[in-house]
């Protein structure tokens, strides 16, 4: 059976772009739509696109920090994504479903335009599902339980999702994920707590763009007793 994951339908999106040229920006476009019609993509297929995921617990940062990236790489939402390949399965009460399985052997298939430069071939894909797909690189955006407590209450979280995601959050479960999906990419954690969302998007730029050793699991939420505490009481 294919894995099928239900995402929350996000804000309408358009494809970000980054300072690049207006043909490179619609070749690129129409390359990850399928519409190949120029004579590059006609004749020589380009090199594979470069994955990044930007991923973590909703709450963590995720949109943000994308928002902001989006100024100098190409950036789209897993939903997003999932819509222009054909790999969404209708929508019930304000959430579709994925079709997981399917969006990885589209994306697979994907090229960037030939011989564009290494930003055009490198995209960063956003979403708590994003590690969970064939990506490079991996950067999991962690925040402390009680602040994400808080940013979650303000975006309205009814109770059940918000205690679910702040148990997910204390122990690691996108970052155990991550780890154990990861291929021979790198894998960075990024503690979002307390930082605001452009210093957050500094780090994770300079991360992208100079590609040091993984970096990962120093983020220990439990032995907060303050989180323990927390997880056992109703968050409503």
């Amino acid at each position: 059976m294919p894995r099928r994951t239900v995402l929350d339908v996000p804000p309408p999106v358009r494809l970000r772009r980054g300072p690049t040229s207006s043909n490179q920006a619609r070749t690129l476009a129409r390359a990850w739509t399928g519409a190949r019609r120029t004579e590059a993509a006609k004749t020589a297929a380009g090199l594979p696109i470069r994955w990044t995921a930007i991923t973590g617990t909703p709450g963590s940062g995720k949109s943000q920090v994308g928002r902001l990236l989006a100024r100098h790489w190409e950036v789209v939402e897993v939903a997003e994504l999932a819509d222009r390949l054909g790999c969404t399965d209708g929508r019930s009460g304000g959430l579709r479903e994925v079709d997981m399985d399917r969006l990885a052997r589209r994306m697979a298939r994907l090229r960037a335009v030939r011989g564009a430069p290494v930003r055009l071939r490198t995209a960063l894909l956003i979403g708590h599902l994003a590690h969970l797909l064939p990506v490079r690189d991996v950067v999991v955006l962690r925040c402390h339980p009680r602040e994400l407590r808080r940013r979650l209450r303000h975006r309205g979280a009814v109770s059940g999702a918000l205690r679910a995601n702040l148990a997910s959050e204390a122990i690691g479960v996108i970052l155990f994920e991550a780890a154990k999906n990861r291929q021979r990419g790198r894998l960075w954690e990024v503690d979002t707590t307390g930082r605001s969302p452009s210093s957050v998007a500094r780090l994770v730029d300079r991360l992208l763009r100079t590609r040091p050793a993984s970096r990962f699991g120093h983020v220990d939420w439990l032995s907060d007793p303050r989180v323990t505490e927390q997880l056992l009481r109703d968050p409503a």
